[in-house]
């Protein structure tokens, strides 16, 4: 088990080891591997960080049950992003025992209590520690050829200024199916629009089947431009996104599905863009009564043995007009 501490001037002798060892730093070939750190910087550098941090960096060494140093773990406020950057070192030593995913956790445990709202990272596209933030909670924001940017919010209802805003709940679907954790994430925008009582669906004339529309987030792309393009591809219909109320996380064998419902406003009329499948799925919008869609995915487990799929995709629409309706 990792504690923190919080280090001694004379300490920082473990951390100038760490950035000029090429294995520990070897995540960190894109920015340019190993990083010099002579004494004559530590002064500065830990009246910064340690003594008048000022709410703008955090910095703890790692220790294990033996009490030796295995790593750090520190965030910053960048002023050029707005973002509060993570940052996680695990000596080489020192690795795969563990210690990435726990130092990940006080991390953000430590973000939060200091009331960080979400942190975020850069990561190299072919760092093998995406994967380890992926597993605790990171979700893309967007990526790169070089890099991908993880994000995770700590705090709900808050924008990264601390400003209060209106509420996001999270919700969670644990399928039977579900592996003991996951490996890939998807991240999809849905949108609600409703006018004169009754609400936007895609409906699938060959399957049957309705929809919140919306769909997944392409590269670079925020989840409210991901609801207004993906609202115009399926329904024609040109929206604006109101607010966020709900994020909504399944879990089915090794996927969690982030789904970030919005309640949107129609403004005018675009043009449908279908995908080949959508084509032969026979994609239409459809307007309907609030109630009546509400029932319709009530009815989720009657389709359990029909097709797992559509259950969940059922259980997912009604979970959310339910919040909706909740939030009036």
């Amino acid at each position: 088990m990792l504690v923190l501490y919080k280090p001694e001037l004379e300490d920082l002798g473990f951390r100038q080891m760490m950035l000029v060892d090429e294995d520990t730093m070897s995540y960190n070939h894109a920015w340019g591997g190993t990083i010099p750190w002579p004494r004559e910087q530590w002064a500065d550098w830990y009246e910064a960080w340690v003594v008048h941090p000022e709410g703008k960096r955090y910095y703890r060494y790692l220790k294990d049950g033996d009490g030796r140093f295995v790593g750090e773990i520190a965030w910053h406020h960048d002023d050029g992003t707005g973002h509060d950057i993570a940052d996680v070192i695990i000596h080489a030593p020192y690795r795969g025992k563990g210690y990435g995913g726990e130092a990940l956790e006080l991390l953000c445990a430590a973000a939060k209590e200091n009331g960080v709202a979400a942190l975020y990272d850069d990561i190299a596209i072919d760092n093998p520690a995406i994967r380890l933030f992926l597993r605790h909670g990171f979700v893309e924001e967007s990526r790169t050829e070089e890099k991908i940017w993880l994000r995770k919010v700590l705090r709900q209802g808050q924008g990264e200024s601390g400003t209060k805003q209106s509420p996001v709940k999270e919700i969670e679907i644990l399928g039977a199916n579900r592996f003991e954790t996951f490996t890939v994430t998807r991240e999809g925008s849905r949108a609600i629009v409703v006018r004169d009582g009754r609400i936007l669906l895609s409906h699938e004339r060959n399957t049957g089947w309705y929809l919140v529309p919306g769909g997944g987030l392409e590269s670079g792309e925020t989840p409210a431009d991901c609801c207004v393009r993906e609202v115009e591809e399926e329904t024609g219909e040109v929206v604006r996104p109101l607010h966020q109320f709900l994020t909504l996380y399944e879990y089915y064998e090794e996927y969690r599905y982030v789904s970030y419902y919005f309640v949107c406003e129609s403004i005018g009329r675009g043009r449908m863009r279908l995908t080949e499948a959508e084509n032969r799925r026979g994609l239409e919008p459809q307007w309907l009564p609030l109630d009546e869609a509400l029932e319709l995915f009530s009815r989720h487990q009657d389709y359990a043995a029909e097709s797992e799929e559509k259950r969940g995709s059922y259980l997912r629409e009604y979970t959310a007009l339910q919040e909706y309706l909740r939030l009036g």
